[in-house]
């Protein structure tokens, strides 16, 4: 395996008689593995290859399929033409040289940057960052990935999670916008000619309004201003198309910042009786401001911010157990725990009291030597750590029998950094 996994999920689903399995994302194609025994039952590539277990023999490594290198180029000449050596290159193809211009799909493959699954662990969401795509799957009984849908989205997307009843998905990209879109979009003939016949209506009322320029034939007499009357009525009265997707999405709010994660929490109102409830939409920017807004037919109403991070937030968890308090971290060395429905602090975690307790304990189990001198690597890295860090993952760990006994669950929290 050349690249190494960015993405894991454990899906461990609730019928015995299917196979609970762990999805990985590597690069540009998706693994997924028998929980139990570690068997690879089968490969998803972007590039469109994909194989199920029938296909692979069980207990064998991943497949390097998805990660062929790049073929190898050379430049030309700087004696040739000047306009030909900079547009073209001489590629070495199963021994022979070819002269093409380079494509850009030899170079990368769109590689998985997000994974989500359904509570039951039948459908599973990836998301692509260089072509901007949203896919959807189905999780089969022998753990095998089948595509149902592949949406583009207008900008490339940076979180997704699933509301409450995961019959939406929600979508945030980097340009500070929150989408909406139905789970399982229904393609059919009739979305397809609505969108026809809205270009045909924009084009008909581009023919009514055609531009006429104030001269005429009658006011310019010259060839060349008449040349360049007839430019201007050309290009005036050409129809501009416009680029329109073909998939039900809806705009539900914004950020004036770069937007970085955002989660998806249902409460219980109160004051409004114990069966009330209402639905919410947290948003990390890189401005460290949170925002709380309402659930998905109410965003544009802003509820309140969370306001107490001196750096970016980059991560955002809600834990099951604790709906009403919110846990963020980003690139501040300590986490805040809120309560969020009052945007008021609980508690300030530090976590570089944490991250020293680690380094001491590094440098004294990693001894060499008769006289137990800490490694030479080690040491060079303790020395020279810069103590900067940010959290990358903040993950609650619990279960249903769990949250049925009303008992607490687990917090991991991953960071990244010179420590």
């Amino acid at each position: 395996m050349l690249q190494p996994f960015q993405c894991v999920l454990a899906c461990c689903r609730p019928t015995s008689h299917v196979k609970d399995v762990i999805i990985a994302a590597s690069g540009s194609s998706i693994y997924s593995f028998d929980i139990f025994n570690g068997f690879l039952l089968s490969v998803w590539s972007s590039k469109g290859e994909s194989s199920n277990e029938s296909q692979i023999n069980a207990g064998t490594p991943p497949p390097e399929r998805g990660f062929q290198r790049p073929e190898k180029r050379r430049k030309l000449s700087s004696s040739g033409n000047a306009s030909d050596s900079s547009s073209a290159e001489i590629v070495v193809e199963n021994g022979q040289n070819k002269r093409r211009k380079p494509r850009r799909q030899d170079l990368f493959s769109p590689s998985i940057i997000k994974l989500v699954c359904t509570s039951n662990c039948e459908l599973m969401i990836a998301v692509t960052g260089e072509d901007k795509c949203i896919r959807v799957f189905s999780l089969l009984e022998s753990g095998a990935l089948e595509q149902l849908s592949e949406r583009r989205m207008p900008k490339r997307p940076c979180a997704v999670i699933l509301t409450t009843d995961e019959d939406t998905i929600l979508c945030a990209d980097k340009f500070g916008d929150v989408y909406s879109l139905p789970l399982l979009e229904e393609f059919s003939k009739d979305s397809h000619n609505a969108i026809v016949d809205t270009n045909s209506k924009a084009v008909n009322v581009q023919e009514q309004r055609q531009f006429v320029p104030a001269a005429s034939s009658l006011t310019v007499h010259t060839k060349r201003n008449q040349q360049a009357l007839e430019n201007q009525r050309r290009v005036s009265n050409k129809v501009s198309e416009k680029k329109v997707h073909a998939f039900n999405h809806q705009l539900i709010l914004g950020h004036v910042s770069l937007l970085i994660d955002l989660a998806y929490v249902t409460l219980k109102l109160r004051e409004l009786g114990s069966e009330q409830k209402r639905d919410y939409i947290l948003t990390a920017d890189r401005d460290e401001h949170i925002r709380v807004s309402r659930g998905l037919y109410q965003a544009h109403i802003i509820e309140g911010y969370c306001l107490g991070h001196t750096e970016f937030v980059s991560k955002l968890c809600a834990p099951p157990w604790s709906p009403e308090t919110l846990i963020s971290g980003g690139g501040d060395d300590f986490l805040l725990v809120w309560d969020w429905v009052r945007g008021k602090v609980i508690q300030k975690v530090d976590l570089m009291t944490t991250v020293d307790a680690i380094k001491v304990e590094i440098s004294e189990n990693t001894m060499i030597g008769e006289k137990g001198k800490p490694l030479a690597e080690i040491d060079s890295i303790l020395a020279s750590s810069s103590n900067r860090i940010a959290v990358s993952g903040i993950f609650a760990l619990s279960s249903p029998e769990i949250l049925a006994a009303g008992a607490l669950g687990h917090l991991i929290i991953i960071c990244e950094g010179k420590v």
